[in-house]
């Protein structure tokens, strides 16, 4: 039954499944809150860590930290849910160094368009490159923590039904992800192709948290 496989994850998985799920959601509704106080970005060219730059910067850090801490939960749901033989450990910790990456990157906001004289111009370029290259950071241990542990689960049966969209997800995001690099500038479009992306990488971590709080991604062993 339902309620027997639930007890099988057991609490501890399925409540830090339910903070990933809030904390994802506590990003989905601040960043949708900045496009309407910041109508001088533009989604299509702008890249969402535009908003930590500038009036309401603060909002957008704490949107940040929700992603962070949204990855985090998730990678401690997976741990409690799951014994070690039917996860991937390098997943979880990846998991967490991904969401780790998330928060340091919100502090450190990109480039300060008013930081003209030094010393502010040295630290914004300097914040601006800690930003880069821990989100940078963040993306791909992220990316691959989603393959490692979908494929895992994939592999263990436990995934039926709507949650074959792990593994799917998990395989798309990476081409998302490639092509915002690449190619999304040239296009102008950098700002809508890394939404994309943000989207892909939300639904990934809600669709496994809602799989592991209700008890579905299992084959009722543990």
């Amino acid at each position: 039954s339902v309620s027997s496989t639930v007890e099988q994850v057991g609490a501890p998985g399925r409540q830090w499944a339910s903070l990933a799920i809030a904390a994802c959601a506590v990003f989905i509704v601040v960043l949708a809150l900045l496009h309407f106080l910041r109508p001088d970005l533009n989604p299509m060219a702008d890249s969402v860590s535009d908003y930590l730059v500038g009036a309401y910067g603060r909002l957008m850090l704490i949107a940040f930290v929700g992603l962070g801490v949204g990855h985090i939960a998730l990678g401690l749901a997976f741990l409690n849910a799951y014994p070690s033989h039917l996860r991937s450990t390098v997943g979880v910790v990846l998991l967490v160094i991904s969401g780790l990456a998330a928060i340091v990157s919100g502090i450190f906001p990109g480039l300060w368009p008013e930081a003209d004289a030094a010393p502010l111009a040295q630290w914004s370029e300097l914040s601006g490159s800690i930003h880069d290259l821990v989100g940078l950071l963040g993306f791909l241990t992220g990316v691959t923590a989603a393959n490692l542990l979908s494929n895992r689960l994939r592999k263990a049966g436990f995934l039926s039904g709507s949650y074959r969209a792990l593994v799917w997800l998990a395989r798309v995001i990476p081409l998302i992800f490639l092509f915002m690099l690449f190619f999304a500038g040239s296009l102008g479009i950098p700002g809508l192709v890394g939404r994309i992306f943000v989207v892909g990488v939300l639904s990934w971590v809600i669709l496994a948290s809602i799989g592991i709080r209700s008890g579905a991604i299992t084959n009722g062993q543990r």
